[in-house]
């Protein structure tokens, strides 16, 4: 039923998709490369989105804080791809040419959400993924305390800071996007 002339791709895809997902695999992104459109660069395939930080502790550390959805909201308006991942995730990833690398997810940069207080483990491993290559940004204002008073000012230097309203804009300024529509007639 799918090897017909009226099967659209649509149809193939969700078909695949329900076959693995009876198998118990679950795949979240799909890539697909039509061999009649095989002019692509390299990034557009390699590149799979950012990285949404889940700042739950900011709830009990203390101080003002900012929800994570706020950015998840921001980026989906924006049409900008991402994952929440939680910092347990972060502790085990490594980064490698400049990707977030969690299992086999990569990630072009970190959005940490707004929070005057995070634990000095959480700040700590923010920078190391930064020192590595990893562009980390934070919403609206940098931690201003760690969770246990410990001095946290030279782990500070190698993060961005960008309000709220303007996270889509920068990172397509800095070429972290997926899709980017133009001309004059953008139809959908």
């Amino acid at each position: 039923e799918y090897a017909t002339d009226t099967a659209t791709t649509n149809d193939v895809l969700l078909h695949a998709l329900d076959f693995y997902e009876k198998q118990g695999r679950h795949y979240s992104k799909v890539l697909l490369l039509q061999p009649t459109s095989p002019l692509r660069k390299v990034k557009e395939v390699e590149e799979t989105g950012r990285a949404v930080y889940y700042n739950a502790e900011a709830e009990w550390s203390g101080g003002n804080m900012q929800m994570f959805t706020e950015i998840c909201k921001v980026l989906t308006k924006g049409n900008i791809d991402f994952d929440i991942v939680p910092f347990d995730a972060l502790e085990t990833s490594s980064v490698e040419n400049k990707k977030l690398k969690i299992n086999n997810e990569t990630y072009s940069a970190l959005v940490v959400p707004q929070s005057e207080v995070l634990p000095f483990n959480r700040i700590k491993c923010f920078d190391k993924l930064a020192k590595a290559g990893l562009m980390v940004m934070f919403a609206e204002n940098l931690p201003e305390k760690s969770a246990e008073n410990k001095e946290i000012s030279a782990f500070l230097g190698n993060f961005a800071t960008v309000k709220t309203g303007s996270i889509v804009e920068y990172l397509r300024e800095k070429g972290y996007y997926d899709i980017e529509v133009s001309g004059e007639n953008r139809e959908y």
